[in-house]
């Protein structure tokens, strides 16, 4: 059985229902459907320090420019900014 909290192709999934033996369970169709590489999304904010750069919420590390993305841990900046927190 593969690991219940394998992320998985919704496309994968139907076409193995739609491929599989008749009498096969849920589980067992399921379970023949390989896990997709995917990671988890981190999401953050930009914060001030009173300074011309701003601080990622997440790892803390400067830049000067607020991206979509933190260039250094790679989360996604959609929180609200807050000034001089």
């Amino acid at each position: 059985m593969n690991n219940p909290n394998d992320l998985i192709s919704r496309m994968a999934a139907i076409e193995a229902y739609l491929d599989a033996d008749p009498e096969a369970t849920f589980t067992e169709i399921l379970d023949s459907v390989s896990a997709v590489d995917a990671a988890p999304v981190i999401n953050g904010r930009w914060y001030d320090k009173g300074s011309l750069s701003c601080r990622c919420s997440c790892c803390g590390c400067k830049s000067n420019k607020e991206y979509n993305y933190c260039p250094y841990c790679g989360a996604k900046m959609d929180g609200e900014r807050r000034n001089n927190e």
